[in-house]
């Protein structure tokens, strides 16, 4: 009995002793900006598997803390991880309150590694637009609009009040050679390099931050970067659930209505957004008419070591076909300048129109192996689909492939006469496939990045008759005049270091190993009428390419930075370069393919004529940074081998028709700056301004007449071009923006000049050529002003705006840009008013 009452009374000491040793924690967690409850915060002993979640008050208690020097972490998705360290004494109670800094949620950040450059760190050319820029100047225009302030970038719109198509430069480089990105993924079509913004509907009312990088090798996805790069981030979670509506109209019955909701973040885990909008105008040209209704799904599940977010947007477009520009002498004219017509038309069909739906999906993925090693991982498809209408009345049977050899082939009467007038369906069906995986490793003294890129390109392409005044009998309702597929396979592999030398000195060093193949398969067979055959083409052309870049960038002072960096980028041309399958061939004046001919008239497609084009690009730069002030200057010297340039001739689609030029050199100053608080709170001046030379060092053009002189020749004759202005880069170019806040208001004047430049690389104007053809975009000036104000709250609603927005403030009659001798208009005056609120 002794022995089990001695037994009892130690274990109940021993207990009893262990108790006293235990401690607790307790506390509550603020946002450090509100000072509000954070309830859902993780509170927990680092190292240990003890922890708590805050209630909604705030409030935490952690029990039977061991005695010691801990670790105490709060951690809150979307605000900055906080860590104190406390010793305990056996049987102590602790207080702790956090308080929390809000910060961007993980999901604006999947994306944010070698891919995007930062202020003072990274040696590279760039310029960013903010959040709350694309809050304040995004109404309705598409993104090259209103990218078109930012250093060096010129943009034009087809209708002229960019909605539409529209097209973006940057160093006068067009977007064929400009690597745009959504979320790290490439936009550029994997067969003509070309980017389709109105595939993309309303997409910057989703978009939290968009990056230009200028100069070459600026992008390690998609194709390389020759004038630069395009990434936008899109991400528009948010902490709290709301709904926002917007609603707006302007010139040319344009409108616009949307609904986004966001789900707020649900269980500290997980976060939904979408949005619905719907786009329409009549457009500023005849005929021009455009309706763009877009979605946008979001979600995201925020773990402990990873993120993950699906995202699926796009939008089913229909609209009436503007590719044609219009004369010159027509651009300072108020009563034809909005004509859809070019120099050789009478009148534009109301059936020129045009189908197409270009979904995308996305899976972005962010794997935290610890603080120092990530892993991301992309995986997306993206499927178009659809058709336009163009008029085809200048099409022959031989066009049609209706003439007596397919007629007694595919068994359909033998034409007595042409079509006449004509309406010819052209369609694509694409699919694209990519998986884009990344590792990132911080060492001592930066972060080594190793990343690739596998992408598969499927396009199915068809054209055929959908109306004609005269087709033979018994022409099968789905007679395709051509049919053919074409296909890309992308691999390519990159290892980038960032390196902190010492604290003010850095290196940047990138080596990427890229590797195309383009292919045409499957080609309806056509008739040959040189040889007498019926034939088609079948080719597969790879490319190989090895791009290396190295940068340095150096603090001289606290405020002042100087940079430098040198790149040797290579890129194929497009396969419509190679062999556009749907610009006739087959016909006499077709474009052929672009290939050496055999001794026996067929190709050699193992020798393609059009050569990747090769840059050295050599960029300096140095800025000066506070505060309030910010200054950048860049030098930038471009020198090409084989770069691609418009012959100043269009397709039959209304794309420039391109071709190598053996050598030409690009060299220019960028100028910046950027002043807050300007004389008075409130007041903000940024400006930039670009001086460039861009000349043709060694080419020549082969022409059976020649442009200056009015002579034939019997044979072509090549004309040199040694000296000339490269057609579509003006040598000036520069921008202003004035915006005055306070309060709410908000008050921006907006000025953008453009330099001449010309429509083909003669520089063809009424002195120097027979024809008295005047080929030369005129310099302009526009001005576009804002005014806004916020409410914070009225009658129940939130965050209410009110916007109006004129562009071509001052009524410019200009011309955007041209193409040999059309030439696109920019809208007059016009204007767009808005409301915009939460619930």
């Amino acid at each position: 009995m002794l022995k089990k009452l001695v037994l009892t009374l130690s274990l109940v000491s021993i207990l009893f002793l262990n108790l006293l040793s235990q401690s607790k924690i307790k506390g509550y967690v603020f946002d450090a900006e509100t000072d509000k409850p954070l309830p859902g915060t993780n509170v927990y002993i680092e190292n240990l598997k003890l922890g708590s979640a805050t209630d909604q008050n705030g409030y935490f208690e952690i029990n039977n803390v061991p005695a010691g020097k801990i670790n105490v972490v709060a951690s809150f998705v979307g605000y900055e991880k906080q860590k104190k360290q406390i010793d305990l004494s056996p049987g102590e109670e602790i207080n702790l309150n956090f308080y929390l800094k809000p910060t961007a949620l993980p999901s604006q950040t999947i994306v944010v590694t070698a891919l995007i450059a930062s202020e003072r760190e990274s040696p590279v050319v760039f310029s960013n637009l903010d959040k709350q820029q694309i809050k304040d100047f995004y109404t309705t225009q598409d993104v090259p609009i209103l990218l078109s302030e930012l250093p060096s970038v010129l943009s034009y719109s087809w209708s002229g009040n960019g909605i539409g198509y529209n097209y973006l430069n940057i160093r006068g480089f067009d977007q064929r050679r400009i690597s745009v990105l959504v979320n790290g993924i490439p936009q550029n079509d994997p067969e003509d390099h070309g980017v389709y913004w109105l595939d993309m509907p309303d997409l910057l009312a989703s978009s939290n931050a968009v990056q230009i990088q200028r100069g070459a090798g600026s992008a390690f996805y998609g194709p390389p970067a020759i004038g630069g790069s395009v990434n936008i981030i899109t991400s528009n979670f948010s902490l709290e659930p709301k709904i926002s509506l917007f609603t707006g109209y302007g010139s040319y019955n344009t409108k616009k209505h949307s609904i986004a909701i966001n789900s707020g973040l649900i269980a500290n885990r997980y976060s939904l957004y979408s949005r619905l909008s719907y786009i329409a105008t009549d457009g500023y040209r005849e005929k021009s008419w455009a309706k763009f209704p877009s979605y946008f799904f979001s979600a995201i599940r925020y773990d402990d070591n990873m993120t993950t977010q699906i995202n699926l947007y796009g939008g089913p477009f229909e609209d009436h076909l503007v590719y044609r520009g219009i004369p010159k002498e027509w651009v300072k004219d108020k009563t034809k300048r909005r004509a859809n017509l070019n120099y050789m038309d009478v009148t534009t069909r109301d059936d020129e129109i045009e189908n197409f739906s270009q979904p995308h999906y996305e899976l972005l993925h962010e794997w935290r192996f610890g603080e120092n090693l990530t892993l991301n991982n992309t995986l997306f498809y993206i499927r178009g689909v659809g058709f336009w209408d163009m008029d085809a009345s200048w099409g022959d049977t031989v066009y049609f492939r209706l003439s007596k050899p397919y007629a007694e082939k595919f068994n359909f009467a033998i034409p007595s006469e042409n079509p006449g007038e004509a309406i010819a369906r052209y369609f694509i069906d694409l699919n694209q496939y990519g998986w884009l995986p990344r590792l990132t490793l911080k060492h001592q003294n930066g972060e080594l990045t190793i990343g690739a890129e596998f992408r598969i390109h499927r396009g199915f392409h068809w054209g055929k008759i959908v109306w004609a005044q005269n087709l033979p009998k018994g022409l099968p309702s789905d007679y395709r005049f051509y049919e053919y597929k074409g296909a890309k396979d992308i691999i390519s592999f990159y290892i980038h270091e960032f390196w902190r030398l010492k604290q003010n000195l850095r290196l940047m060093a990138s080596l990427q190993f890229v590797y195309n193949r383009y292919r045409v398969y499957d080609e309806k067979e056509f008739y040959d009428y040189d040889t007498g055959k019926w034939v088609s083409n079948e080719f597969s052309v790879p490319y190989y390419f090895l791009n290396p870049k190295i940068g340095i960038s150096y603090d001289l002072t606290q405020n002042i930075n100087i940079f430098g960096s040198f790149s040797i980028t290579n890129r194929e041309p497009s396969r419509r370069d190679l062999y556009d399958a749907s610009d006739g061939h087959w016909y006499p004046w077709g474009k052929r393919p672009n290939f050496e001919v055999k001794p026996d008239g067929t190709f050699d497609f193992t020798k393609p004529l059009v050569k990747p084009e090769r840059l050295f690009d050599l960029e300096l730069g140095a800025g000066y940074f506070s505060d309030d002030y910010k200054f950048t200057a860049n030098f930038y010297y471009m020198d090409f081998r084989n770069e691609l340039v418009k012959s100043g001739q269009l397709n039959i689609f209304g794309d420039p028709i391109i071709g190598n030029a053996e050598r030409t050199r690009h060299l220019g100053v960028e100028l910046t700056a950027e002043i807050k608080n300007l004389l008075i709170n409130g007041l903000e001046f940024t400006g930039n301004a670009t001086i460039s030379r861009n000349r043709i060092v060694k080419h020549g053009e082969y022409v059976w007449k020649n442009p200056y002189t009015g002579e034939s020749y019997s044979t072509p004759q090549r004309i040199s071009l040694d000296g000339k202005k490269i057609a579509g880069f003006p040598d000036y170019i520069g921008s202003a923006r004035v915006s005055y806040r306070n309060y709410g208001f908000l008050i921006s004047l907006l000025g953008k000049y453009v330099g001449e430049f010309y429509t083909d690389n003669f520089n063809l104007v009424p002195s120097n050529n027979v024809a008295r053809k005047d080929r030369k975009v005129d310099a302009y000036t526009v001005f576009d002003l804002t005014i806004a104000y916020r409410f914070e709250k009225i009658l129940g609603l939130k965050n209410i705006e009110l916007k109006l927005q004129v562009n071509n403030l001052f009524n410019a009659l200009y011309a955007g840009s041209g193409v040999g001798d059309d030439f696109y208009p920019g809208a007059e005056r016009n204007y767009f008013v808005s409301i915009g609120f939460d619930l």
